[in-house]
C-alpha cells in the first residue's frame, strides 16, 4: 500500500506458465479511481460476491483497477523471470502539486534474482537491480521487501542456487537511490543457522531503530543489527518461538513483533514477541487464535499487519486457492506498557480465495519508519445553501525549523459529496510563504472548504508544528 491508500498486488504466475506473473495497482479511494466509460458513475466490486468481469480486451472493467502489468520475455533479464512475484514494497516519492505518485518495487523470488521498479502511474518498469554481488558468489531471490527511512530496500532471500553456499540464504539491501551499487547481501553464520533447520527466511519487518526482523519458515524469529561501514558485519540473534512455519511479520511502532504461523492442522495463529527483551524466551507474550465460533477452522495463516489504530489484521489462505479465505481482526489495548488483544471482539471476515498476503500490506511500515512526512485534512462548512462563499485570506500558526516544511492545500465545492472529486491547489509552503497570505483569486466558489497540512522533514527526530489555520471570507447572495 502507498501513501495515498493505493494498493500494488503481486500476482505469481499460474501453474506451467499458462499465464505470466503481474502486478497490478487497485485505487484505494473512489477519487482515484476512472471512469472509462463516461456514464459518471464509478463502477467497482463491492466484495467477494461481487466481482466485475474482465472485458473483451481482457481487462478488469472494475473502474478502480488502475493498470496490470504483465511480465513477459520481452522486458525481462531472462527469458523466462518473474515467474514468481513476491517481494512488493511501495515508495514515497511526491510528484507535481504534493500529490503522491508512489512506485514500486517488485521481487521475484522463482526463477529470478531481480528486482524492478514499476512507475505507480503506469507499471512500466523504470529500473532493474540484479541481487547478486559483484563477483556473483551470492546471490538474493527476494521473498519479501520493507523500506528503511534512509531509503534502502531490505529483502528476505529464499531459493539460493543450490551451487552457492549457504543455501539457506539471508537477508539483502539495495539503496534505492544508487544505482552504482551492488545490493549487499547478509548471509546469516553458520554458528547460528544449519541447513537442516530449515531456515528459509520468509516475511521481513524493521523496527524504529531501524532493526531487521525476519521470520523463518522453522518457527523461529530471526533480529539482524546492521553494523560496519556497508551494514554487512552486523548482529544476529535468534529465538525458537513455535514449532509451526512462519510467514508474515510485522513490527508496531513501540517495538512489539507479531508474526503469523501457517502449518497447524487446527488453527492459525499471531504470536506477539516483546522486541526490547527479545532473544529472552520470557520475550515471547502469548499466542491468538484467528478462528471463532463461526469460523472454527482458519488455517494457512500468509500475513499480519498493524493498523494506524495499533490494532492487528491476520490474512489466513485456508486451504488453497480453491476456497475461501479470512482475515481476521484483533482488537488491541495499548493503555498498558504491553499490548492486551481483546479476544471477545475479534472479528474473522471471509474474503476472496487463497488470498496470500505477507507485505506491508497497510502501509504502516511506510508511513512510520520509511518517511519522515505526514498529513491532516479538515473540511469547514462555510455560508449557508442559498449563499457564495468568496475566498480573501489565510492565517497560520506554526513552528516551521530549518530543514523542516509546511505545505497547505485547499479544495472547494458547493456539495460535500463533491469535495473528493475536486483538484487540490496549493495555498501555502512555509518556509516561503508568511501568514497571512491572500487566497488564489480563481479558488473555485463553494461552501465547503477542505484544508490539508502536510508536514515534511528532512532530519530524524525534527518536526514541524502547526497551531490555528483559519481564513477571511465573505458569504454573498448570488447576484
Amino acid at each position: 500500500m502507498d501513501l495515498a491508500g493505493n494498493v500494488f498486488v503481486g500476482n505469481r504466475e499460474t501453474p506451467h506458465g499458462t499465464h505470466p506473473g503481474t502486478v497490478t495497482k487497485i485505487a484505494g479511494d473512489l477519487s482515484s479511481c476512472i471512469d472509462r466509460n463516461e456514464n459518471g458513475e464509478i463502477e467497482t466490486s463491492t466484495g467477494g460476491d461481487d466481482v466485475l468481469p474482465r472485458g473483451v480486451d481482457g481487462r478488469s472493467t472494475d473502474e478502480c483497477v488502475l493498470w496490470t502489468r504483465e511480465f513477459s520475455a520481452n522486458d525481462l533479464e531472462p527469458a523466462h523471470a518473474c515467474r514468481g512475484i513476491r517481494a512488493v514494497a511501495a515508495t514515497p516519492e511526491t510528484g507535481e502539486n504534493y500529490e503522491y505518485t508512489g512506485h514500486v518495487w517488485v521481487g521475484c523470488s522463482v526463477g529470478d534474482e531481480y528486482a524492478y521498479k514499476l512507475n505507480g502511474n503506469t507499471g512500466d518498469i523504470m529500473e532493474v537491480r540484479k541481487a547478486t554481488n559483484a563477483d556473483d558468489s551470492k546471490t538474493c531471490r527476494p521473498y519479501g521487501f520493507v523500506l528503511d527511512k534512509f531509503q534502502r530496500l531490505w529483502t528476505s532471500c529464499r531459493e539460493i542456487p543450490s551451487w552457492q553456499s549457504p543455501t539457506y540464504g539471508g537477508i539483502a539491501y539495495f539503496d534505492t537511490e544508487d544505482d552504482s551499487e551492488d545490493p549487499r547481501i547478509v548471509y546469516t553464520p553458520d554458528n547460528i543457522f544449519t541447513s537442516d533447520n530449515n531456515y528459509n527466511p520468509y516475511g521481513v519487518a524493521i523496527d524504529n531503530k531501524n532493526r531487521i526482523w525476519v521470520s523463518g519458515f522453522n518457527g523461529w524469529v530471526y533480529r539482524y543489527t546492521p553494523g560496519g561501514a556497508l551494514l554487512d558485519e552486523g548482529t544476529w540473534e535468534n529465538l525458537h518461538v513455535s514449532t509451526q512455519h512462519h510467514r508474515g511479520i510485522a513490527v508496531d511502532k513501540y517495538g512489539f513483533v507479531w508474526v503469523i504461523t501457517t502449518n497447524d492442522p487446527d488453527e492459525a495463529k499471531i504470536f506477539l514477541i516483546n522486541g526490547e527483551t527479545f532473544p529472552d524466551p520470557d520475550s515471547v507474550i502469548g499466542s491468538y487464535g484467528l478462528s471463532n465460533e463461526e469460523h472454527t477452522h482458519v488455517v494457512n495463516g500468509t500475513g499480519v499487519a498493524v493498523d494506524f489504530l495499533g490494532n492487528i489484521w491476520g490474512v489466513s489462505r485456508n486451504h488453497g486457492d480453491t476456497e475461501t479465505g479470512f482475515v481476521t481482526f484483533l482488537k488491541v489495548d495499548r493503555s498498558g506498557e504491553v499490548p492486551e488483544v481483546i479476544e471477545e471482539s475479534k472479528e474473522v471476515i471471509p474474503v476472496g480465495k487463497g488470498p496470500y498476503v505477507y507485505s506491508d500490506m497497510l502501509g504502516y511500515n511506510l508511513k512510520n519508519f520509511a518517511t519522515r512526512e505526514g498529513w491532516y485534512r479538515h473540511t469547514f462548512k462555510i455560508c449557508q445553501p442559498h449563499e457564495t462563499t468568496i475566498w480573501e485570506k489565510i492565517y497560520w500558526e506554526a513552528e516551521v525549523p530549518e530543514s523542516t516544511r509546511l505545505v497547505i492545500r485547499a479544495r472547494t465545492a458547493d456539495l460535500l459529496t463533491d469535495l473528493p472529486s475536486v483538484e487540490w491547489r496549493t495555498v501555502v509552503e512555509v518556509p516561503h510563504d508568511i501568514s497571512p497570505k491572500d487566497l488564489p483569486l480563481d479558488l473555485p466558489l463553494g461552501r465547503y472548504i477542505e484544508l490539508e497540512a502536510r508536514l515534511y522533514s528532512e532530519e530524524e527526530g525534527l518536526t514541524p508544528k502547526v497551531g490555528i489555520i483559519h481564513f477571511d471570507y465573505t458569504c454573498r447572495l448570488p447576484s
